[in-house]
């Protein structure tokens, strides 16, 4: 029976603490600190309400605005690849070009043509080479050599 009645009493006195604890917040709750700091609360809330807004907005921005860097770096770089194969083609067309232009340049020298083969030497040129006659006088011609000419 005295477990009972330490029981009995516990609940009554826990009771007793409930009520002051609800009369307390009651009490709180009415006076003006309590509405002055709601209304602060509140405030704040509303503050990060639309700063979160800002935010969301900002970030979907920030979004768009990557997406379209990233895409203006995706053409520029598309150009770029392009420009330089262009650059590329015609380095090495130039190239081709060059070296066809040094071996023209160079055959006729290995190649000289049967009609002009003794044209730039130096010779002695006498009548009778000139018209197949005999004669006794000589005609001498002195032609440019090749080295002199170039």
């Amino acid at each position: 029976m005295l477990v009972k009645n330490e029981t009995y009493l516990q609940i009554l006195k826990n009771k007793d603490q409930r009520k002051r604890l609800v009369h307390e917040i009651c009490t709180f709750l009415d006076s003006s600190q309590s509405v002055q700091e709601i209304d602060a609360l509140r405030t704040e809330n509303r503050k990060l309400k639309n700063a979160n807004s800002r935010l969301r907005y900002k970030t979907k921005d920030w979004a768009l605005k990557k997406e379209e860097y990233e895409n203006e770096i995706e053409r520029l770089s598309g150009e770029i690849s392009n420009y330089l194969n262009v650059t590329n083609f015609w380095y090495e067309e130039s190239e081709l070009l060059n070296s066809q232009d040094k071996r023209i340049l160079s055959e006729p020298r290995k190649h000289a043509s049967t009609q002009t083969e003794g044209a730039f030497v130096l010779e002695k040129r006498t009548v009778e080479t000139q018209t197949g006659e005999d004669g006794s006088s000589y005609v001498v011609e002195d032609s440019l050599s090749q080295d002199e000419f170039e």
